[in-house]
């Protein structure tokens, strides 16, 4: 990789220490997909400045109001996430739908880039993409009690789908076979096949979890050899936390060799008003990543195949990355030609984007609701090594990686 090209930027004095910082980490951002790492300057001709309550680029003594009123918010609420309430998640919204409204990266990028009269940075000639692969581990086993319950519950309810998972529960108990939802080996043999490490997201008990948390034991010893034969075989373990979840105090792990650097919250969920100390609490503990950013709100489709450098108040850095694949998702008609399409403008720029997908464990179970499900994955895995130059690493791999890439346009106010 060339060095990024060196591009002096002031910042008004009147700005905060929060908005300094906030707009610092979006330059970095910036850099990136620009090819251009902005440097702090005395008298720079490009400066960001504070008009009244609205924030705005003024370059050459020109404003360019188009970049929008509220630059600080792209990074402030996850760079794409409109946060709204969800009345089945009260007490912690969900990071949901995005808003059309909001400020996306790509725009400003774009806006941007014109009024610079900056060309979009060089290519190079092979088409490389970082693959993360993830797996959410909700609930890897289908004989318990209550996922038999719920699956009777929804049966009786009319969901019809849930008629195969109950009888190959009955099955395999009376047959003495594996627990249909225990995949760990069914996606080892397809690592091996394909040549990727994957990252699996953990769940972790906590008093007062909440209704729709996953509900198993992970320091039960059979799952304990499971994750630890996983991480011999060069498989990273991460934390699932709960939608509750806040125990980030001190570091975690489940394995005594393994200290967690990654994390992904349940159904993508953040404390809507404390962000900023909840990834300040995860990366005190350790964590070096967060892959919290939901599909529905983010993803290559709206700029975002880059991980966003995030800097919390006391210093700490995360990488956020965005999940975009999940196995429903995939499911659907077109997804996977429209995030494909969506990722192609930015594959063979001066960094390789990232590409993350996440797909269930127990959807490798084939069955009932999960029918389909194992041959999408192997179909989509397909389609993208074809079409890239693919190079599978772990969420902390990734994030080793993308560290040093993303130091040379690290912006410093």
């Amino acid at each position: 990789m060339s060095d990024p090209i060196q591009f002096p930027i002031q910042l008004a004095p009147t700005l905060s220490d929060l908005q300094r910082r906030k707009i610092a980490d979006t330059l970095t951002n910036l850099g990136l997909r620009l090819n251009r790492r902005f440097t702090p300057s005395e008298t720079a001709a490009h400066r960001i400045t504070v008009n009244g309550d609205e924030l705005a680029w003024e370059v050459e003594g020109k404003m360019h109001p188009t970049l929008g009123t509220d630059l600080t918010k792209v990074v402030e609420i996850l760079s794409f996430a409109h946060l709204k309430e969800d009345p089945q998640f009260p007490d912690r919204p969900i990071l949901t739908q995005y808003d059309p409204q909001d400020l996306f990266l790509e725009r400003i990028f774009e806006d941007m880039r014109k009024a610079l009269s900056l060309e979009r940075p060089p290519h190079n000639a092979h088409p490389t993409v970082i693959l993360q692969i993830t797996h959410d581990v909700d609930n890897p086993q289908l004989r318990t009690a209550y996922q038999m319950a719920r699956a009777a519950v929804l049966r009786l309810k009319g969901d019809k789908a849930q008629s195969a998972p109950l009888w190959a529960a009955a099955q395999s108990a009376v047959l003495r076979r594996p627990d249909p939802f225990w995949c760990f080996e069914t996606i080892c043999q397809l690592a091996r096949q394909y040549g990727f490490k994957s990252t699996y997201f953990t769940f972790a008990s906590y008093p007062g979890q909440h209704p729709r948390d996953p509900r198993y034991n992970s320091e039960t010893p059979r799952y304990e050899t499971a994750l630890r034969t996983l991480a011999q075989d060069g498989h990273e373990i991460g934390l699932h936390s709960g939608i509750r979840y806040n125990d980030f105090a001190k570091p975690r792990s489940f394995l005594p060799t393994d200290p967690i650097k990654s994390h992904r919250a349940h159904y993508w969920s953040a404390p809507r008003n404390a962000l900023e100390a909840w990834f300040d609490s995860m990366a005190s503990a350790g964590i070096t990543a967060d892959a919290s950013l939901s599909p529905q709100c983010c993803g290559s489709a709206m700029g975002s195949a880059y991980p966003l450098w995030f800097t919390t108040q006391s210093g700490r850095t995360l990488l956020l990355y965005p999940s975009q694949f999940m196995d429903t998702y995939q499911m659907q008609e077109n997804a996977q030609g429209a995030i494909l399409d969506a990722l192609t403008p930015h594959v063979g720029a001066a960094i390789p984007p990232v590409l993350n997908l996440n797909w269930h464990v127990r959807v490798f179970s084939g069955i009932g609701p999960w029918k389909g499900y194992p041959e999408s994955f192997t179909n989509l895995l397909e389609t993208i090594i074809a079409k890239y130059d693919t190079r599978p690493m772990t969420v902390f791999q990734s994030t080793t990686f993308y560290k040093g890439q993303l130091n040379a346009y690290h912006f410093t106010p």
